[in-house]
């Protein structure tokens, strides 16, 4: 999404400087909104992969840890 926002970017600031009739402060306004929800979605899609590492790591591991084997006789 990042890489097709800053291709739509491209694509306005172009039609910005070719046709001067478009209302100010369109491009600037669209470029804020397209770079900032980008970077956003970016850091939602890092937090949930760190998010679905942690739990995949965390599931394979037993609620308790049994330090001594006391009153087995099965080793």
């Amino acid at each position: 999404m990042t890489i097709l926002s800053f291709v739509y970017l491209a694509y306005v600031v172009i039609v910005r400087l070719l046709n001067p009739g478009i209302a100010p402060g369109w491009a600037s306004v669209l470029a804020s909104i397209l770079f900032l929800s980008s970077l956003q979605i970016s850091f939602l899609g890092i937090l949930g992969e760190y998010i679905g590492r942690t739990y995949e790591e965390v599931k394979r591991r037993p609620i308790y840890i049994i330090d001594e084997l006391i009153g087995f006789n099965d080793r």
